[in-house]
């Protein structure tokens, strides 16, 4: 699914998961995305994360995707 695109960049969530072993448990949340930028070599990278939170609503995949591009950005600007 298509979560980001601009004239340079196309962000796209391949894949994800969402977890939880048991109630009380930090979710866990494992994502694949791919990263076009046509005017970058290499124009295509895949990333994988994870993430675990206390708790997450049940996202839309759009909003999934959206709150992963934004917590990569957090991660990357520190």
């Amino acid at each position: 699914m298509e979560i980001l695109k601009t004239d340079d960049r196309t962000i796209t969530l391949e894949s994800y998961s969402i977890e939880r072993e048991t109630s009380g448990e930090p979710v866990t949340i494992r994502a694949e995305l791919q990263i076009s930028t046509p005017t970058m070599r290499p124009e295509t990278m895949r990333i994988r994360v994870k993430y675990q939170f206390d708790d997450i609503p049940t996202p839309n995949e759009r909003q999934l995707g959206q709150r992963i591009v934004q917590l990569l950005g957090n991660r990357l600007a520190d």
